[in-house]
């Protein structure tokens, strides 16, 4: 393992990541570190990212490790995030888009937080605005809620926690469709400025991307096309699923590990 250590640590200074000179043997925890600095590192370099993308992407990478055990998860995020940053490479100026998204996952897994970190890499990368609100599916019970909502946040994210209340809301489940722009939320600068909307499905959409979350079974309900009081579209709007899953019993050992390194700093 030392010398495994050693390795990781020239392969951290080539890559410019700050260590402790005075360092003993590294853990598996100081080794997982370094081997995600250096992977993180080495994508900043491949694709090219300037000062402003690369701060985003190290911000966002600092705020995945809270997740212990949520491994999964990470490598959802990380994927997602490099969608979000190839995509603002290739695409035309004003033509970028972000699916909207679904989180599933039981209460107390952190699905609040989740949504937070992808508002935080969205708004570093200058994607979206500072418009961050959260709201439970009860307290968007009708058209006119569900509008009013939207418009506020123009260019921002509204999150939708618990939003499999809104399975039986036939009003407010048409709304959401009719408000959610098919081909996702277009980032700053597409479109009209602010956000802005476009006209597609019902009246006009309203540009705010859209982050609903609740456990995994009620969320399939509700977002099923064949739901009575549902959408048949809204489930294809909320394209990008995203799995929180309780940590299992093999990940303790891990999780000691992980707490350990952090007493250690």
């Amino acid at each position: 393992m030392y010398r495994e250590g050693e390795g990781i640590k020239k392969e951290a200074k080539e890559y410019m990541v700050e260590e402790d000179d005075d360092a003993t043997e590294p853990g598996e925890s100081e080794l997982e570190a370094l081997r995600v600095q250096c992977r993180l590192e080495h994508f900043i370099r491949r694709l090219r990212l300037n000062e402003r993308e690369a701060a985003a992407v190290r911000a966002f990478e600092a705020q995945l490790q809270s997740f212990v055990g949520q491994e999964k998860l990470k490598a959802d995020l990380r994927q997602l995030q490099s969608a979000v940053l190839r995509e603002s490479k290739r695409a035309a100026p004003g033509a970028q888009r972000v699916a909207h998204m679904a989180l599933l996952g039981e209460k107390g897994l952190g699905k609040t937080s989740v949504a937070k970190v992808i508002f935080q890499l969205l708004k570093g990368l200058g994607l979206v605005e500072d418009k961050f609100e959260r709201v439970l599916g009860s307290q968007l019970s009708d058209k006119g809620k569900v509008k009013a909502k939207l418009e506020a946040l123009a260019g921002g994210v509204l999150f939708v926690d618990e939003a499999h209340s809104l399975v039986n809301s036939a009003a407010a489940n048409r709304s959401l469709t009719g408000f959610c722009d098919p081909g996702g939320f277009r980032c700053i600068g597409a479109g009209a400025a602010g956000g802005g909307t476009s006209s597609s499905g019902e009246g006009s959409n309203t540009n705010a991307l859209i982050i609903a979350a609740g456990p995994k079974a009620q969320m399939e309900k509700w977002l099923l096309p064949t739901n009575p009081k549902g959408d048949p579209g809204l489930g294809d709007r909320l394209s990008k699923r995203l799995s929180l899953i309780h940590i299992s019993e093999p990940t303790r050992p891990r999780l000691i590990s992980y707490a350990v390194f952090c007493l250690k700093k």
